[in-house]
């Protein structure tokens, strides 16, 4: 069971006043505490592609919070439980341990009512039984706030011995999200993932699953800059064919003249055509946006009076 017994003053202190989810609707934690837990611990944006997070991570793959950082990565706080230990080259998204979720009776008055909630909690709480491994892990994440304030080393380690190894040792899957059946996500291959398979709504195939990118510039720089190493390796072959054609043994050959001839007129049409797309790709995000702004602003003033 959890350590701690929070009083009502005490979870109250905890939770902020006021939440915004993303769809404009409002919550109000210390009024609407189920509301607030379900929305804080929600993962199912990636339980919706759980068959096919064995391309993006490994089952039970989660570093200790020291191994992050021989790892190189940079610690990133998110609030967002579908972000949490998703990372990009050197970032991963980690969600602080919320002292709520310590307390015992919120276990049994609230999350135990609800097996999908229960499911969410006890794969996020396992979760931190492999990032805070070690005494070192615990100062990292305390220097992180990662771990609520006043939690003692000798407390974390009561918390896992009595809490979290029988989650970690808990085999039965349907005890869990299917999200928390793989640890370490990689995000790119997400982002990948939401913009191609069938089964997803085709607005995913624009803004995919989550990106950094604020500007068009970002975007087409991200996925792109590929496009640069292309252009260099087609200079580099029509030089080494033009070499080729100034010597005797080639100067005269129809198949190497042949070949020189359709990669150069390939070369001229590539790069138009990648112009040409990126210009599509530009377009098309402009609509999108443009769309996807304006029915913001219908949904979001429905009612409201001048």
């Amino acid at each position: 069971m959890p350590v701690v017994s929070l009083s009502s003053a005490s979870i109250d202190h905890h939770l902020p006043c006021i939440l915004r989810k993303p769809d404009g609707s409002i919550i109000q934690p210390r009024k609407e505490f189920i509301a607030f837990a379900q929305h804080q611990l929600d993962v199912s944006r990636l339980d919706r592609i759980a068959a096919h997070l064995w391309m993006v991570g490994r089952v039970g793959n989660v570093h200790p919070l020291h191994r992050q950082h021989v790892l190189g990565r940079e610690v990133n706080l998110t609030e967002q439980a579908d972000l949490h230990l998703l990372w990009i080259e050197k970032t991963i998204f980690i969600k602080p341990l919320p002292a709520w979720l310590l307390d015992g009776d919120i276990w049994k008055q609230h999350i135990r009512a609800s097996p999908r909630l229960q499911a969410r909690a006890n794969g996020f709480m396992r979760t931190y039984a492999y990032l805070v491994a070690y005494e070192c892990d615990f100062e990292i994440a305390r220097r992180l706030n990662l771990i609520p304030a006043g939690l003692t080393w000798s407390s974390w380690l009561e918390l896992v011995q009595d809490r979290l190894l029988p989650l970690c040792l808990d085999r039965n899957p349907s005890n869990f999200a299917p999200r928390y059946t793989y640890g370490e996500l990689r995000l790119s291959r997400i982002n990948i993932l939401y913009r191609l398979l069938p089964e997803l709504k085709l607005k995913y195939f624009f803004r995919g699953y989550h990106y950094g990118s604020r500007t068009y510039q970002g975007f087409l720089e991200r996925n792109f800059a590929w496009l640069v190493a292309g252009f260099a390796y087609l200079a580099l072959v029509l030089t080494a064919m033009q070499v080729g054609l100034a010597t005797r043994q080639l100067e005269n050959n129809a198949a190497f003249n042949a070949a020189s001839y359709g990669f150069t007129v390939f070369s001229i049409l590539v790069p138009l055509f990648a112009v040409g797309v990126l210009a599509a790709v530009s377009l098309l995000l402009t609509v999108y946006h443009v769309r996807a702004t304006l029915s913001h602003f219908h949904k979001t003033t429905v009612g409201v009076k001048p």
